[in-house]
């Protein structure tokens, strides 16, 4: 979600394939080469079992941050609005 959906809905229409880019362009290098060398670092420090309970707390931190996220789709927003305003009206 965060490497098309996020970028495609917040940047401007002209910068949207350049943000899509970076945004993978930087997981790939920074989970790539920083993943490995942390988790080594990690396991060499507390022992493997870490680095599984370390990705398990990150994915749960990553689920709750994507509750957070505010929906921008202009369908899904109008739609709401207009499911809240028949509501409304009842």
């Amino acid at each position: 979600m965060f490497m098309a959906t996020v970028p495609a809905e917040t940047a401007p229409a002209r910068y949207i394939a350049t943000a899509m880019g970076f945004v993978m362009g930087m997981g790939e290098a920074v989970g790539g080469v920083g993943g490995p060398a942390l988790a080594g670092l990690a396991a060499d420090a507390f022992g493997r079992d870490v680095i599984m309970w370390t990705l398990a707390a990150l994915c749960l931190a990553a689920a709750a941050l994507a509750f957070a996220l505010r929906e921008t789709a202009p369908a899904v927003v109008a739609r709401r609005a207009a499911a809240a305003s028949a509501v409304a009206a009842e």
